[in-house]
């Protein structure tokens, strides 16, 4: 796993930021680098390092199967400067959706050690723990490009554009459905949600 210290300080990691905050982004960037690990790259190396797969037959068939849900999702999506490709993002959709997974649970888990529960800020209360667990996730997200350059991350980056990373992961948790009351017919809350972890 490779995480660049740098990212431990503001605005992704302050040691007094709310606990939903710190899960939401920090927590978010671990799993997602952990899920690197059992991913497409991640299954051809053994405990060692060595170039050796240690997914059985059948394991790598259903991993497979799981892989065209989230390509087929994924192609779906489009941007002003074109389409995403699925296939050449899958191993960050798939980090991105289990990083989304790990992190939401490791902060489930946490808030039940909480004797008082989660602190909230004062212009925050009227949302959730776990909507500002989300929030928090999308937020470091945040992204801006200069006007004729939107075509340039969806030919040059192995990751989704920003809104698809986050709607597509979002979309794909029934944890954020019922944290929002998503109904059955939004478009955050589709009846086949992907999932490889």
């Amino acid at each position: 796993m490779k995480i660049d210290s740098g990212i431990l300080k503001p605005p992704f990691f302050h040691p007094h930021a709310p606990h939903y905050y710190s899960y939401g982004v920090i927590g978010f960037i671990i799993g997602h680098e952990f899920t690197h690990s059992v991913s497409g790259h991640g299954l051809q190396f053994d405990e060692r390092g060595f170039l050796r797969s240690w997914a059985t037959a059948t394991a790598t068939a259903a991993f497979n199967v799981k892989n065209a849900g989230i390509v087929e999702q994924y192609n779906n999506y489009t941007t002003p400067a074109g389409k995403v490709n699925g296939e050449e993002t899958l191993s960050e959709n798939i980090a991105d959706n289990g990083g989304i997974r790990a992190a939401y649970e490791a902060y489930r888990r946490h808030l039940e050690r909480l004797p008082y529960g989660e602190d909230v800020i004062k212009e925050l209360e009227n949302y959730s723990p776990d909507q500002l667990f989300f929030l928090s996730t999308a937020q470091a997200f945040c992204y801006k490009t200069r006007p004729g350059e939107e075509h340039i991350p969806l030919f040059t980056n192995r990751h989704s554009p920003p809104k698809w990373r986050i709607n597509g992961m979002m979309s794909n948790m029934r944890e954020f459905a019922a944290a929002f009351n998503c109904s059955t017919s939004a478009r955050m809350n589709p009846r086949d949600k992907q999932s490889v972890w």
